[in-house]
């Protein structure tokens, strides 16, 4: 209990009366005073203050071992300058002046980097927010840095969200969006998001004007949030309205630093700030950071050293015993100018340990220093490293580092986003073993008007004749419902998509030249016009994808009163839970592999309305649940996505960056090893590698497959 106080303390949590779980918050709707005491929503991303920058960037320099030498060095020479300890001919300004003058210049630089901190902590404190008076019911511009707990913050579309925040609702009907979540975890796919239900079904379908409305739905409510994590893609809470407490999960926290993408608005309650919210939570104070070539440069000092002990040994040791020889020549100054302090082996070690300070240049740490300003203007306006399209040149944010750039002996690198655009398009399908539509080609010429992404269309209006039109139309159904994309008509009257992934936009464009085209979903319907038809489809749950399912599924509840469920997932996945694997399959998949595509298997199944009923009720149970909620719903989709019927296949192109293959051929010949990672087929994998030059003709190429029998 002592240790459980304590770190509720120091994360600035409150303890909720009565609940065990004291190291949980609770967060009363637009009432600060009600909610504890909180971190403020400030950033700061600085190493230094005015008070501690001095002590700070001395204790970093002497890090350095060229700086602690030449800083004893400097302290023994004085010391054999102005006491009789022993004798120095070595002056110590000689030494000092220039250690000062380098450690100098480096002050300099690191203050000039860290207040380039400065004013961009200062830059994301000052913007504004729009927090809503529950009072009012109006709209309050504040500073970022004023939010508080239990605030209740209004974001606009492409705004970036100004701290972790609980969705209320939002201006779309559906209750879904969509935030760009690039600044977070540098992916460039949307993420979606959930409002909670009770609270958007009342705010849906206002203005963001009409605030009135929203502050008579949550004035009186309440969070109670775990306590801050870095976790950024789980969260457990619930909320409290008129006495009814739901249950909250990941979809529901909007995330600081978060872009908001496809709605007017969305409203929601603060429930992490500052330090506390997850984006700052998983940042980390800039490192002390030393290139290999000062790691390099102090083991040499450390060789210097040695060499200088050891001949300063023999030098003490031989002119203590053998200066009685010498020492009264007519030549030289007869006797000791002064007593020395120092017993004559110590003294005139100490004495020659100065003379051979010179075995260490100093001169050599001032011109790294100059050199490394040099190099970092150089590639700072290097008009070869120059981006047309952002107006940038390269950013140099280490100095000391430029050098390092040339010691890279291995790159590795991801496929998806990296190599390849992400820019996805449907290029052949198979439709109960009918191939429809053309692999991609340098000859291929750009879409006019940026929408038509499969070329396909009129080789599956011809199998609708030789496989059926059912079997085409089922095909296409799963395409154009199966999914989680949100659409909305923009002010010209286009309808305008947004999808979590880009793999599933291009399957939803491409359903629409096949006769079927999605055009609008709700919390609970979707909408589609099938061949000129509208047709309306229930949506009585979703089986999201991840990367342990590797597949997705939807039941619904067609306008004739079936229920069925689709799928679409990985081929090994939808293989293992199909009723049967159809002839045609392996080989098709081995043949989209081959041109470099990425497949996916599709599939329904049909269920008797008792057991999708029961199904249905308990995965309403299962999104309720307070523990365990994921497991639950994970072990419930096991449950119903068995025997499905495999309708066909998709085969997505994602296009290599420009000049992907030309400048992976450079790196290589530079010296520099290659390594990509991908989660492609074997096939699409091999075929991929010879495209961008990781693979080529004249290497041994070695497969390690456990898939393989032999």
């Amino acid at each position: 209990l002592i240790i459980g106080s304590l770190g509720a303390a120091m994360s600035g949590n409150k303890g909720i009366p009565g609940s065990a779980a004291h190291y949980e918050r609770a967060v009363a709707f637009g009432k600060q005073s009600s909610c504890g005491t909180f971190v403020d929503n400030s950033i700061t991303t600085s190493k230094y203050t005015i008070l501690t920058f001095l002590p700070l960037n001395l204790w970093e320099q002497l890090h350095r071992a060229a700086n602690v030498y030449f800083l004893l060095m400097s302290i023994l020479m004085a010391a054999g300058e102005y006491t009789p300890l022993f004798q120095s001919s070595v002056k110590a300004f000689s030494t000092a002046s220039v250690l000062l003058l380098m450690m100098f210049i480096s002050a300099i630089m690191a203050a000039l980097d860290d207040l380039a901190r400065h004013k961009a902590d200062a830059e994301v404190n000052s913007r504004s927010a729009i927090r809503v008076d529950l009072g009012s019911g109006t709209e309050v511009k504040v500073r970022w840095q004023d939010l508080k707990v239990g605030d209740i913050c209004l974001v606009k579309k492409n705004e970036e969200v100004p701290a972790d925040m609980v969705i209320l609702g939002s201006s779309d009907e559906s209750g879904r969006l969509f935030v760009e979540t690039m600044n977070l975890d540098g992916e460039t796919n949307l993420k979606g998001k959930a409002c909670v239900e009770k609270t958007h079904k009342e705010i849906a379908g206002a203005t963001s004007g009409d605030l009135q409305k929203v502050s008579r739905i949550v004035c009186e409510g309440s969070v109670v949030a775990e306590a801050p994590s870095k976790s950024i893609y789980s969260f457990v809470g619930n909320i409290t309205l008129n006495g009814e407490k739901l249950p909250l999960m990941g979809d529901h926290l909007l995330l600081r630093a978060t872009v908001l993408r496809n709605t007017a608005w969305a409203v929601g309650v603060v429930v992490y700030t500052g330090k506390e919210t997850r984006v700052v939570m998983n940042s980390r104070k800039a490192p002390l950071k030393l290139s290999s070539l000062e790691q390099a440069t102090n083991r040499c000092m450390l060789v210097i050293v040695v060499l200088q002990l050891l001949m300063t040994i023999v030098c003490a040791v031989l002119y203590t015993t053998t200066k009685g020889d010498y020492i009264d020549l007519w030549y030289l100054e007869s006797g000791e100018a002064e007593k020395l302090w120092l017993p004559d082996i110590l003294a005139y070690f100490l004495t020659f340990f100065c003379l051979f300070s010179n075995l260490v240049p100093i001169s050599m740490y001032s011109t790294m220093e100059i050199a490394n300003v040099a190099q970092m203007l150089f590639v700072s306006k290097d008009m070869t490293m120059y981006d047309e399209a952002t107006d940038k040149f390269a950013r140099v944010r280490s100095m000391n580092l430029v050098q390092e750039i040339g010691m890279v002996s291995y790159i590795f690198s991801d496929k998806t986003g990296t190599l390849t655009q992400n820019v996805m398009e449907l290029r052949q399908v198979s439709i109960d073993g009918e191939v429809c539509g053309k692999p991609a080609t340098a000859a291929d010429p750009p879409s006019a008007d940026g929408k038509k992404r499969f070329n396909g269309a009129e080789e599956v209006a011809n199998a609708r004749n030789k496989i059926g039109e059912a079997k085409v139309a089922k095909f296409a159904e799963i395409l154009a419902v199966c999914h989680t994309v949100v659409a909305e008509k923009a002010a010209d009257g286009e309808l305008h998509m947004e999808a979590e992934s880009p793999d599933e936009l291009a399957l939803v464009q491409a359903a629409v030249d096949m006769g079927w085209s999605f055009q609008h979903r709700s919390s609970d319907q979707l909408k589609v016009i099938a061949d000129g038809k509208e047709k309306a489809y229930q949506v009585l749950g979703i089986n999201a994808f991840t990367s342990a399912r590797k597949r997705m599924s939807m039941l619904v509840k067609r306008e004739t009163g079936e229920y069925v469920l689709l799928a679409k997932g990985a081929d090994n996945i939808m293989m293992d839970i199909s009723s049967s694997v159809p002839s045609y399959l392996k080989g098709q998949l081995y043949q989209f592999a081959c041109l470099g595509l990425r497949t996916l298997v599709i599939g329904q199944k049909i269920l008797p309305e008792k057991e999708a009923l029961a199904w249905v009720e308990k995965y309403k149970a299962a999104q309720s649940a307070m523990t365990d909620r994921d497991k639950q719903l994970d072990e419930l989709a096991a449950q119903v996505e068995v025997a499905i019927d495999i309708v066909g296949i998709t085969a997505v192109e994602d296009k290599l960056q420009d000049y992907v293959a030309e400048t992976i051929s450079r790196v290589k010949k530079g010296g520099v090893k290659v390594w990509v990672l991908t989660g492609d087929k074997l096939e699409t994998a091999r075929n991929i590698g010879f495209s961008c030059s990781v693979l080529s003709d004249n290497m041994e190429i070695i497969i390690m497959d456990t898939d393989r029998e032999n």
